[in-house]
């Protein structure tokens, strides 16, 4: 580079001491100028990192001025954010050139944001020696202003969505909580449904086998009826077959006291009887005395025997009349007891067969009797396991109206948790359009 071309015409030849001392003043003043004329924020600083020099622009950017900088250390000047040295100290120090991809801010003596993008150059003596370094920066306070507007609306954003998407989160879980109560108490009262419905179809069945016993037990009231009318038709035949055994017993009786008087008649006959031969036998003496005698006097004493004799063979044929027709008598009197008595024997032997078949009604009257009880107690059984399930039925429906109840305060819940999540997506959506229009102001203001 022909440096020396830029020196005026008087002081470009010649090597006196002036004219080197003016050579070096140009040079001073040429890089003065520089410094100062450069359009972006520059800050040279010395083999130590101490300021040597410092433009108008620099000092619009971080509020101080050339005069306050100069000949301090250029960290202590600016005060980087999240940096130890200034980039000028850096490339001193490195004696290497430095172009940073990251911005580096700081605030100025009232407050003020600034941010620049810094690159710098060592500066070299004519022995190569790094004797400082120059710093040029690009300013881009107003985009890292953009930037972080950007990033603290997106931060406050972010935060705001968090805590909406956080509410609504809760809210899901809330509202899973009681889908999930609600599908709990479902499935209960699918169950208790099903308990009831199988409660109901064992009450139906059993409700089927009363009506079943019942049918039976009608039929056996119906046979039991039936028993009782045959019984007491048994027992009226019986009642008659007795009367007229009875009434037979008495005409047998009635007979046999006839036939003891006959009998008694006939023996007051044969007594007379006896009287008379007794004294046919004494007149038959007596005729046998007379008619000695009257072979011997020719007396009539026979004539008064046979007289007696004639009276007495008179009144023997009466008697033997008398006991003739006595006989006969006695002997009608004894047919017709016989006849009675067999009359009688007949209504013994259909007593007999009455009462047997009272008897036999009686036995079926109890088997009947029995089946009634048993049917009876059957139906009394199936009717408390109705009562049983019955009740078990109601249990499980009130329990089903508790879980109907809890259900509904949960779909209560999950419904106002919906509301609720439709108002926070409302809110959300709010907060959204609220991040565009900063971000469209934050663009529009930049």
């Amino acid at each position: 580079m022909q440096t020396r071309q830029l020196l005026p015409d008087p002081i470009r030849g010649g090597e006196s001491r002036e004219t080197l001392r003016r050579q070096r003043d140009f040079f001073e003043h040429l890089f003065e100028q520089v410094v100062e004329a450069f359009p972006d924020p520059v800050g040279v600083v010395d083999g130590d990192g101490t300021v040597a020099g410092w433009n108008n622009a620099l000092t619009e950017l971080v509020g101080v001025d050339s005069e306050t900088a100069v000949g301090r250390r250029a960290y202590e000047v600016v005060g980087t954010d999240d940096q130890s040295e200034a980039l000028s100290e850096t490339v001193a120090r490195r004696g290497e050139p430095v172009v940073e991809d990251e911005p580096r801010t700081g605030e100025s003596g009232d407050g003020e944001l600034w941010a620049v993008r810094a690159k710098g150059f060592p500066l070299r003596g004519l022995n190569g020696d790094t004797v400082g370094a120059f710093q040029v920066n690009t300013v881009v306070t107003d985009v890292i202003r953009q930037n972080r507007a950007l990033t603290d609306t997106q931060r406050a954003i972010t935060e705001e969505v968090a805590a909406a998407t956080g509410a609504v989160r809760d809210s899901l879980a809330d509202t899973a909580a009681d889908a999930a109560a609600v599908e709990e108490t479902v499935g209960e009262q699918r169950r208790a449904v099903e308990s009831i419905r199988e409660e109901l179809s064992t009450v139906a069945n059993e409700a089927r086998d009363v009506c079943d016993r019942a049918d039976t037990v009608d039929e056996t009231a119906t046979a039991l009826e039936e028993a009782v009318d045959a019984a007491s038709d048994a027992v009226e035949t019986a009642a008659e077959s007795a009367e007229t055994a009875t009434q037979t017993g008495e005409s047998v009786a009635a007979l046999v006291d006839k036939l003891d008087e006959q009998a008694s008649a006939v023996g007051s006959v044969a007594a007379t009887i006896d009287e008379i031969a007794d004294r046919t036998n004494l007149l038959a003496l007596n005729a046998n005395i007379e008619a000695a005698r009257a072979d011997g006097d020719g007396s009539d004493g026979f004539g008064v025997v046979a007289g007696e004799v004639k009276q007495l063979a008179t009144r023997t044929q009466t008697e033997v009349e008398t006991v003739r027709e006595r006989v006969v008598a006695i002997d009608d009197t004894v047919d017709e007891t016989v006849a009675r008595i067999k009359d009688a024997r007949r209504a013994l032997a259909a007593v007999a067969t009455d009462v047997e078949t009272v008897e036999r009604e009686q036995r079926r009257l109890q088997t009947v009797a029995d089946e009634i009880v048993d049917q009876t107690a059957a139906v009394a059984d199936s009717a408390a396991r109705q009562a049983d399930r019955l009740d078990d039925a109601r249990e499980e429906v009130d329990a089903v109206v508790d879980r109907t109840a809890a259900v509904a305060d949960r779909v209560d819940d999950v419904v106002a948790a919906t509301d609720t999540q439709t108002r926070r997506v409302e809110r959300l959506d709010e907060t959204v359009d609220d991040l565009a229009t900063r971000v469209d102001d934050t663009v529009d203001g930049g």
